[in-house]
């Protein structure tokens, strides 16, 4: 598969294989790191901070305490 972005008469390709390794995160790079999230308790952030655990992270979240 092949995705083609036209910029000013020039037309750029690049697989879906190097887009796919350029966005693929690296478990190394995020292995021990200590990680804060704020908006943890969100959908977005939910999936952040178990994507960031999977990847080895150490990730703490924040949040505010608010009462009824």
């Amino acid at each position: 598969l092949v995705a083609s972005y036209g910029l000013i008469n020039t037309l750029f390709t690049i697989s879906i294989l190097q887009i796919a390794a350029i966005m693929t995160p690296n478990p190394d790079f995020w292995s021990e790191r200590k990680v804060l999230l704020t908006g943890h308790t969100g959908f977005k952030g939910a999936w952040m901070a178990c994507w960031l655990t999977r990847l080895g992270a150490r990730t703490t979240g924040l949040a505010l305490f608010l009462s009824l």
